[in-house]
């Protein structure tokens, strides 16, 4: 229903048999739970566009999913502001509204949840330790960064096999379809995807497979 896919039972295949996604999914992790999460963000964002549920309850459902899961925040935040351009164009300020009292009450259960338990464990000396070197160079500044961005690239991809590389062509190929289609759920989850990536770069989310398994459901 978001992605408009003619054979959506072809992607739940391809991703139930991948031997990564079967690894994770027989332990104790979160990391297949945020595969879950980060798609309910993106269905309740679909539900709202179709008037099925209003903005605050969007909000609630947003605001309460962070607690679950910490990428979901990076895909409520590119959604909103697709969303937001998208009003700010149409002159919809009455929409524009809705959308700032939805981002408040996500950034206002993300700062209680990062308070509460992940800021001794994103900011602690142990995990800075343990994930040093981990961050994704989103503005390169040298070839040692492109090269570093090449293998962290390949890092997250490998998981696909041997169509990795027809996974890259295609994600890059439906960038452009997004923007000429304009379809605000694509573009807010590319948006999601850079806003991942500049978390990281700011030391916040280092890059590791497992930690970016939520992006496999997607793509």
């Amino acid at each position: 229903r978001c992605f408009h896919s003619s054979c959506p039972f072809a992607a739940c295949a391809f991703y139930s048999n991948m031997p990564f996604a079967l690894a994770y999914s027989n332990v104790f992790k979160p990391y297949i739970c945020d595969g879950f999460f980060v798609l309910l963000v993106i269905f309740l964002f679909y539900l709202y566009q179709q008037k099925k549920i209003n903005v605050y309850m969007l909000a609630v459902c947003w605001a309460v999913f962070i607690w679950f899961s910490n990428p979901v925040c990076f895909f409520e935040g590119g959604l909103l502001i697709c969303e937001a351009v998208f009003a700010a164009v149409e002159k919809n300020w009455g929409k524009i509204k809705g959308l700032f009292l939805t981002g408040v009450s996500i950034l206002a259960s993300f700062l209680i949840y990062y308070f509460f338990w992940l800021r001794e464990v994103a900011v602690g000396d142990v995990m800075q330790n343990y994930w040093a070197g981990q961050n994704f160079p989103l503005f390169p500044a040298s070839f040692e960064d492109l090269d570093k961005m090449k293998n962290m690239i390949k890092e997250i991809f490998q998981n696909l096999g041997i169509y990795r590389y027809i996974f890259l062509f295609l994600m890059a190929g439906m960038l452009i379809a997004a923007f000429i289609k304009k379809s605000r759920i694509l573009i807010g989850c590319y948006l999601g995807i850079l806003i991942t990536c500049f978390a990281s770069y700011i030391n916040m989310y280092p890059v590791e497979d497992r930690l970016w398994c939520f992006l496999y459901p997607i793509i």
